[in-house]
């Protein structure tokens, strides 16, 4: 079956009037010639003799040659026919005066309609083709004309080069419609520009993450990965604010970036991310422990898919793929696949031979080269920045850092916060709930003796990632309250002396060779232990049972026992050992 689209698109109809937009340029230029010469007409015809003794006299002059030299040129355009031989008539000045009067001296009224070769109108068999062509394979138009002579022989299609020529006269979008979904379509449509000529600086700040298109050291095994760079820029000066990079993806990164904006270029009115999972979270978004929430900030998100939206941001992604093309692991689509294996084969051969490579980047200097490429963009002229005039006095776009620097030199300044103050800002917030001191935050439980008389009600627990020893707990209302400590209240299970003494007395036994039951361990193949002899049935029951020495084999070889485990080895009824486990500090065990 051929590939029917579900909405079919209909033939266009023609136009039942035209329209000035309609018009091309030299219909025009006959309407409005046509025009003039009925305006001379009515001239003539108010010195005397009507309508009818005004266009013979036109027509007389005309075949004199006596018209003005305006009137005359009218005159030539007015027929639209080509040739030398043009000339005026009455039944045509009497014709367009009427359609023109009748129109309510509309000019449209009297311009020349397109010849039949220069209709609008799509032929009738494009339909039909385009359901064929238009496709998201993107087939060829010959491969589509063969196609639809094996699918539908009956269609009868005009030669290859009119079926080209009639899909290159289609405008663009509908060229494409099919071929490219709604999203890629948008690559082609219209579109808005924004203008900033009424904000200021810090007022929108945009972020977006960036996965690097080079490969570098990771900084904990040194193997190769691609880092993930968070950039916030804002939006009236094109100036990138803060920058991050982590090891992936995550929110961490972008609180990094907002950290480092805050502390050198100042706090936002509005944040515009789009609608990811990084930017859209609790971490952000709640109203009570929220990041932007306590910072005053408004969230803006982008529509579903409009990355065009955020075009500012965006674009700046190329500034990094640029940079990193000069690195020796550019690792983007266009790289040389050759030459890529081979760099990657040398990198996995150093690495394997050494633990390290040198045609890696190590960690400490790409953190290093995304502060340079950095300071290089803010200070390099700008397309999107007004110019000036510069000390050569050549006219050029200003550069961001100069656009920032005038904004402050006319009375602006940023509201930067410190960096005592973002320490503590910056930390996320949760809320959990006391109980008897003590607060559970992701399986650490946290004590502080101020808690006591919070029991049983929800506190703030502010926390660092990369310091689990603490936290800090505030009111719901912001009021701090203390500083829990992890395991705050963990003590001995036993008095500190007792278990030292236990732990010296099971080093001494493990040292001699002595388990804490008083049997001898020894670390060979056979162990002498006690053995109890089968005993033998007698009216009252067992007896004759007697102990004695003897050589019991080991199945599997142990370790000699540690102070902190210790094995006693008893013997058992008929061969079988009943096992005991003691560690210092604890209740004694036994497992059979």
């Amino acid at each position: 079956m051929s590939p029917r689209r579900p909405n079919r698109r209909p033939a266009l109809p023609a136009p039942e009037r035209l329209t000035d937009r309609d018009l091309k340029t030299w219909q025009r230029t006959t309407m409005l010639a046509r025009v003039a010469l009925i305006h001379e007409a009515e001239r003539i015809a108010r010195m005397g003799g009507g309508m009818l003794a005004a266009f013979a006299a036109l027509v007389a002059a005309e075949k004199a040659g006596k018209l003005a030299p305006d009137t005359q040129r009218a005159a030539e355009q007015a027929n639209a026919r080509a040739g030398e031989t043009r000339g005026l008539s009455v039944t045509s000045l009497r014709r367009w005066c009427k359609a023109y009067e009748g129109a309510g001296r509309n000019p449209l009224a009297v311009a020349p309609r397109p010849s039949p070769r220069e209709q609008t109108l799509p032929p009738p068999w494009l339909a039909d083709f385009m359901d064929f062509y238009a496709i998201p394979s993107k087939p060829s138009i010959a491969r589509t004309v063969r196609e639809i002579e094996k699918q539908r022989p009956e269609l009868s299609l005009p030669p290859l080069r009119t079926i080209q020529h009639a899909i290159k006269a289609l405008p663009a979008i509908e060229r494409m419609r099919g071929r490219m979904g709604p999203r890629a379509l948008r690559q082609i449509k219209a579109f808005v520009r924004r203008d900033v000529s009424q904000l200021w600086p810090t007022a929108v700040y945009s972020t977006d993450g960036h996965t690097h298109h080079a490969s570098v050291a990771h900084p904990i095994h040194g193997k190769p990965f691609r880092p993930e760079i968070t950039s916030t820029i804002d939006i009236v000066t094109r100036r990138i604010t803060g920058w991050s990079v982590a090891l992936a993806e995550t929110t961490w990164g972008t609180i990094d970036a907002l950290r480092h904006a805050f502390t050198t270029s100042g706090i936002p009115d509005i944040w515009y991310v789009d609608r990811g999972k990084g930017f859209n979270n609790a971490v952000f978004d709640d109203a009570l422990t929220g990041l932007l929430a306590r910072f005053d900030v408004t969230k803006e998100t982008s529509l579903p898919y409009r990355s065009q939206a955020r075009g500012t941001i965006e674009r700046f992604h190329q500034v990094w793929i640029e940079a990193s093309r000069f690195s020796p692991t550019y690792a983007g689509h266009d790289m040389d696949a050759e030459a890529r294996k081979r760099i990657d084969t040398a990198i996995k051969a150093d690495i394997e031979e050494t633990g390290r490579s040198d045609l890696l980047q190590s960690w400490d200097d790409f953190l290093v080269w995304c502060g340079e490429i950095v300071a290089d963009y803010n200070a390099r002229p700008h397309s999107g920045l007004p110019k000036i005039a510069d000390a050569t006095g050549k006219r050029r776009h200003m550069s961001p850092d100069e656009v920032w620097a005038d904004f402050r030199a006319k009375g602006w300044e940023p509201d930067i916060m410190e960096f005592e103050e973002a320490d503590a800002a910056f930390r996320p917030q949760t809320t959990r709930q006391v109980r008897r001191g003590e607060i559970q935050l992701f399986t650490n439980r946290y004590f502080a003796m101020d808690l006591e008389d919070f029991h049983e009600i929800e506190v703030l627990v502010a926390y660092d990632i990369h310091d689990a020893s603490k936290v800090w707990v505030s009111t719901r209302d912001g009021r701090f309250i203390c500083t829990a400590n992890w395991h705050g209240n963990s003590v001995s299970y036993f008095p500190r002396p007792c278990s030292t003494r236990l732990m010296k007395s099971a080093s001494t036994a493990a040292s001699s060779g002595w388990t804490p039951g008083g049997r001898r361990w020894r670390p060979s193949g056979r162990r002498r232990c006690w053995r109890s002899p089968p005993r033998r049935p007698s009216r009252s029951g067992w007896s004759g049972r007697r102990r004695c020495w003897t050589w019991w084999p080991i199945r599997r070889p142990r370790p000699p026992p540690t102070p902190a485990t210790l094995s006693i080895r008893t013997p058992g009824r008929r061969g079988f050992r009943a096992t005991s486990r003691w560690r210092p500090g604890s209740t004694r065990t036994s497992t059979a």
